[in-house]
């Protein structure tokens, strides 16, 4: 049974051939993986092999992880090679990867219920240098301080997900980024994605005959690299990304349940959240104040929660 295999994981001896680093001298021992795919995991099985120092790399793809299995991974300080491909994580949260000091690449593909990528998610992975998020259906969000050094970072793919855009901020954060897969993303020519066509970077973008125009209607079908960045807007109402709330929440008496409302917009949006009786009420991520947690007292139903997105050029009038 899937639900008892928990510790059925197998270290495996890969061939030399594979992930052997002269500079590191290990020609002289072979490389080992943990394989725990396809075994209906929903969490990182507590006992890992004890000769821990030779993992190069962790396989969990296509298991039931909910979110990523931070404190676990922090028991295997030699990971380089993570695959968590193809689980139910709906969000990469802050610092899910701290600590994993010498791990190169990272899988993030094919994720169904991936929507969001969080601040500060990838921070201080000085040997990082290849990313994989791609194939996400839901993922509509990634936010500007993302990734956070990154010194290494070379190739980041983002393609076939559900992005409108991708900030400027969020390239210009890794120095040593020379390629991007952003195509086949439904993506809004506005001001969030007109860096791209600035020539203010030298970073090769994949594909780009597939990078096209979803919006707004007079660019629509064009491909992204051909519409001039001074036909597009320097600044811009906030979008709300697709998918970042839910159409209805429902929790018990007594519960709490955590909203997280996520927008595009130049200058960075601040968010606001509309209640039917409290009226306005502030976040507390900051600094998109991105997060609201609501206790619920009674059997009573919460319906209304609204988020409202605003910014500098475009302040929402606060009414009592």
């Amino acid at each position: 049974m899937k639900e008892t295999a928990v510790v059925a994981c197998f270290l495996a001896e890969l061939s030399l051939a594979a992930f052997v680093l002269a500079s590191e001298g290990a020609a002289r021992c072979p490389a080992a993986t943990v394989d725990c795919n396809d075994l209906g995991l929903s969490a990182m099985p507590e006992r890992l092999p004890s000769d821990t120092q030779v993992l190069l790399l962790i396989s969990f793809f296509d298991n039931l992880l909910s979110q990523v299995p931070r404190a676990a991974l922090t028991r295997v300080q030699s990971l380089k090679f993570l695959d968590l491909n193809k689980n139910p994580i709906e969000r990469i949260q802050r610092d899910d990867f701290m600590d994993l000091m010498h791990l190169k690449e990272l899988g993030i593909n094919s994720m169904p219920e991936l929507v969001a990528i969080d601040g500060f998610a990838l921070n201080n992975l000085p040997e990082l240098t290849k990313i994989e998020a791609t194939n996400n259906p839901k993922l509509s969000y990634i936010h500007p301080r993302a990734f956070n050094k990154l010194p290494r970072l070379e190739t980041l793919m983002l393609n076939s997900n559900a992005l409108s855009g991708l900030h400027s901020s969020t390239v210009e954060s890794l120095p040593n980024l020379r390629e991007v897969s952003l195509h086949s993303n439904p993506i809004r020519c506005d001001c969030v994605i007109r860096w791209v066509n600035m020539n203010r970077t030298a970073v090769r973008f994949m594909e780009p005959e597939s990078l096209f125009c979803v919006e707004p209607p007079e660019y629509q079908g064009q491909r992204v690299r051909q519409v001039h960045f001074r036909e597009m807007t320097e600044i811009c109402l906030p979008l709300i990304s697709p998918g970042s709330l839910p159409e209805r929440v429902e929790v018990a008496k007594g519960s709490s349940v955590s909203l997280h409302c996520r927008a595009f917009g130049e200058p960075e949006p601040e968010i606001y959240w509309v209640t039917p009786k409290e009226g306005f009420k502030r976040g507390d991520e900051k600094p998109s104040r991105a997060h609201l947690q609501v206790q619920l007292q009674s059997a009573e139903r919460r319906r209304g929660y609204v988020s409202v997105k605003s910014s500098e050029r475009y302040p929402i009038p606060f009414q009592k």
